[in-house]
């Protein structure tokens, strides 16, 4: 099983100048993906993750909340024979 220093730090991408509406750098930055241009008029960026340049873990699970606190519902008593 390879380590992680058989694992390349970063890569070199060619990015086409119309993605994201022109503005592949905010592409870059929603991927979780740090850019730096290789060649100047070339589309081509060399990328690594947000969390190998923060030196951090990376966070595989995130938790959205999608309505307000949690409410317990109220407890009915049931009818006889329920």
């Amino acid at each position: 099983m390879p380590g992680t220093g058989d694992v390349p730090a970063t890569a070199i991408v060619s990015v086409l100048p119309w993605m994201w509406g022109g503005d592949p750098s905010g592409f870059f930055a929603e991927a979780g993906l740090r850019p730096r241009v290789v060649e100047p008029g070339a589309d081509r960026w060399r990328v690594h993750t947000l969390e190998r340049y923060a030196h951090v873990p990376p966070s595989l699970v995130t938790a959205g909340h999608l309505a307000g606190p949690t409410v317990r519902r109220p407890r009915f008593a049931g009818g006889p024979g329920l």
